[in-house]
């Protein structure tokens, strides 16, 4: 059986950066429903869903590359992710 260790983590109080990041991501998620609104007047929903996952899926690639983060390269983490994503948001 493995052993559990525990290790302690030091959780910092919350600034008024913190506070403002919050409402700017809970202000840029609310949007994102009213414009789907809209564009779907104009636009077909499969048209407009594709370019939401475009969108992010560019805004994440050039933030991991900033960030200098490495890609997992192994077949089974892929599956997993895809599985994740499939419960998480491709499903429902």
């Amino acid at each position: 059986m493995a052993s559990l260790t525990h290790t302690s983590t030091t959780i910092r109080k919350a600034n008024i950066q913190d506070f403002i990041a919050l409402v700017l991501c809970a202000m840029l998620w609310g949007s994102a429903f009213m414009m789907m609104k809209i564009a779907v007047v104009e636009v077909a929903p499969l048209t407009v869903a594709t370019g939401r996952v475009l969108i992010g899926a560019i805004v994440l690639l050039t933030y991991s590359l900033l960030r200098r983060r490495e890609f997992p390269v192994a077949f089974k983490t892929w599956r997993l992710l895809l599985i994740v994503g499939m419960l998480g948001s491709g499903i429902p």
